[in-house]
């Protein structure tokens, strides 16, 4: 079982000796084997926030996660929200298995192996607000 829980570690750099804590995000998604990919930092009251897109994973051994969210971190915690998922090919969506990884800002590339021993490969792009839709 992939319990859908984070955990949040802050570790604040005081005169002295450093504070450790830990805090359990139950968000209700699992993120193990997805795609993170930084998606921009922009300015935030108080600081800056550092925005990620996490493409896909798995909810279950044998039961990929055909979604993606909106991670937004900065000093007020964290923010995870529901992001549009690109269009799933029949590949990708029928595959038991995935792969791939982050090709810089709102980019990742997804391998699906194929039989005999060949495999299909798609570039994923999201944009920031005001940028248009996302491939």
């Amino acid at each position: 079982s992939r319990p859908p829980r984070l955990f949040q570690l802050k570790v604040e750099l005081l005169l002295g000796s450093p504070l450790l804590s830990c805090t359990a995000l139950d968000s209700g998604i699992c993120l193990t084997s997805s795609i993170a990919t930084p998606i921009g930092t922009s300015a935030a009251s108080g600081g800056y926030a550092h925005e990620y897109i996490i493409l896909g994973g798995y909810q279950s051994e044998s039961e990929k996660r055909l979604e993606c969210s909106r991670v937004v971190l900065d000093d007020s915690g964290i923010r995870i929200e529901p992001e549009e998922p690109p269009p799933w090919t029949g590949e990708i969506s029928h595959s038991r298995t995935w792969f791939g990884g982050s090709m810089g800002p709102g980019r990742a590339l997804i391998g699906v192996p194929t039989p005999p021993d060949n495999g299909c490969f798609y570039q994923v792009t999201f944009r920031q607000e005001g940028e248009g839709e996302g491939e």
